[in-house]
C-alpha cells in the first residue's frame, strides 16, 4: 500500500500526508447538513466547486446561504462547469456577485472556438473548502435529485469530510482551477488562502489525487491499475458508469485470476442509457475471469468508491468510464487507513446486501435486438 501511495504522489506531485481525519458522509441527507454547517461557521473564506448547480430548492438554499455569508464579510470563491450547469440562469449568478461573491464558469474566459473544442473536457469536481481547515469531496452535485427527490428516486451517494493537511492539498486543486478560469486576469486574481496545517489526532494517511486531461501520466487510470495489481484479497469498486478501457479491464482480470475478490457495483437504474447498454457488453469479459458484477436495487447508485484489501480506500468524483479516465477533471481522496477502510467495507457490504448479482446468462437471455443496441452503444464508449 505504501508503494501505491508513493507512486501516486510522484504522479500528482503532492506528498502523502499523515495527521488527517476523514469522515464518511453517506448520502446527501448526511453530507449536505455537514457542508452547510461548515459554511455557516466560516470565519474567513469558502471555496466551492461543482459540476452541476441547479436552480431548484437545493440550489436556492445554497445561494441564500452564500449571500448571507458574503454580506457578513466572508470571501467566497465559486466555480461551476458551464456544460454541466448550462441551465443555471444568469440571475442566480448575478445575485451572488451583487452580494460580493466571486463566481466564475470553469472555461468562461475562453473564446468561442476554444469552448467548442473543449466541450468534452468537463470539470467534474465537487468540493467545498472552509477556512483551510475542513474540506468535502464526493459524488453529489447541487440539486434536489441528490436528496432522492428526482425521477430516479432514492439516490445513493458518498462524500468524505477531511481535516488536516489533505485540506491544503484540496485547496491546491481548487487554486489551479481558479487560476485557469481567471487566466486573463493575472496572478492578482488568486485568492489569499490559509496554508497553516493543523494535524489531527486520528493521524490518518491521505493523498488528494486531482486528475484530468492535462495529466502527463493519467492519474486516475494509473491509480485503478495500481490498486488492481496490488490487491491480494479484495478489490471492490462502486461506480454509476462502468465502461473501462482495455488497460483497466486487463488489470481487473489479472487480479481476479490471482483469486482476488473483484466486484463491480453499479446501479440497476440508469440515468445515461448509452452507458447502461455499453456496460452489458462487458459481462463476458467479467464473467469469464470470475469478476462479479452487482446491480444496486434500492435506488440510483452514484457513489465513486474503491476498496483495496483492508489498506486503501478512495472516495471522490471519478467514475470508471472514459470520461473520468481521460476527459474530465476529477478529484479523489486516496485514504491509507485501517479504520477508514473498515468503515468503507461496512458501507459497501450494506450496499451489496441491497444489490443483485448479474451473470452472463442475464445478457445471453436478452433479445437479439437488445444485444445489437448494446454493441452499437459500445462503439460510442470513448465519449460516453
Amino acid at each position: 500500500a505504501g508503494k501505491i501511495m508513493r507512486t501516486l504522489s510522484n504522479i500528482v506531485r503532492l506528498p502523502v500526508c499523515r495527521g488527517n481525519s476523514c469522515r464518511l458522509l453517506i448520502d446527501a441527507a448526511n453530507a449536505f447538513p455537514r457542508i452547510y454547517d461548515a459554511i455557516k461557521n466560516a470565519e474567513h473564506y469558502i471555496l466551492i466547486e461543482f459540476f452541476i448547480i441547479k436552480n431548484d430548492s437545493v440550489g436556492q438554499n445554497l445561494k441564500d446561504l452564500l449571500i448571507e455569508r458574503a454580506r457578513a464579510g466572508i470571501r467566497i470563491y465559486m466555480l461551476y462547469d458551464e456544460i454541466g450547469s448550462h441551465k443555471l440562469p444568469p440571475g442566480y449568478i448575478s445575485a451572488l456577485r451583487k452580494a460580493g461573491a466571486n463566481i466564475e464558469p470553469f472555461n468562461g474566459k475562453r473564446h468561442f472556438l476554444s469552448n467548442i473544442l473543449r466541450l468534452n473536457f468537463r470539470n467534474h469536481r465537487k468540493l467545498v473548502v472552509v477556512d483551510g481547515s475542513t474540506a468535502f469531496i464526493g459524488g453529489m452535485n447541487i440539486g434536489r435529485e441528490y436528496l432522492g427527490k428526482g425521477a430516479l428516486g432514492y439516490w445513493r451517494d458518498t462524500f468524505v469530510q477531511l481535516e488536516g493537511p489533505s485540506v491544503q492539498q484540496t485547496q491546491i486543486s481548487f487554486l489551479e482551477d481558479w487560476n485557469w478560469a481567471m487566466l486573463k486576469c493575472g496572478p492578482s486574481s488568486l485568492p489569499r488562502l490559509r496554508w497553516e496545517i493543523t494535524p489531527q489526532p486520528e493521524d490518518e494517511t491521505l493523498l488528494i489525487l486531482p486528475s484530468g486531461p492535462a495529466d502527463v501520466i493519467p492519474a486516475w487510470k494509473t491509480a485503478l491499475i495500481a490498486l488492481a495489481n496490488s490487491a491480494t484479497r479484495r478489490l471492490w469498486i462502486a461506480t454509476p458508469y462502468f465502461v473501462p478501457d482495455e488497460g483497466v479491464m486487463a488489470a481487473l482480470q489479472a487480479a481476479a485470476l490471482r483469486n482476488v475478490d473483484v466486484r463491480i457495483l453499479r446501479p440497476e437504474r440508469a440515468d445515461h442509457i448509452l452507458v447502461k447498454l455499453s456496460s452489458f457488453t462487458f459481462l463476458r469479459d467479467l464473467d469469464t475471469y470470475g469478476i462479479q458484477l452487482w446491480a444496486y436495487q434500492k435506488g440510483f447508485l452514484h457513489q465513486k468508491v474503491v476498496l483495496m484489501d483492508d489498506d486503501i480506500a478512495t472516495v471522490g468524483t471519478a467514475n470508471l468510464d472514459n470520461r473520468s479516465l481521460a476527459l474530465n477533471f476529477e478529484i479523489t481522496a486516496v485514504i491509507h487507513s485501517p479504520s477508514a477502510c473498515a468503515e468503507v467495507k461496512a458501507m459497501l457490504e450494506r450496499d451489496f446486501s441491497s444489490s443483485k448479482r448479474e451473470s452472463l446468462a442475464d445478457y445471453n437471455n436478452k433479445s437479439l435486438g437488445f444485444k445489437m443496441l448494446c454493441n452499437l452503444a459500445r462503439l460510442t464508449a470513448p465519449v460516453q
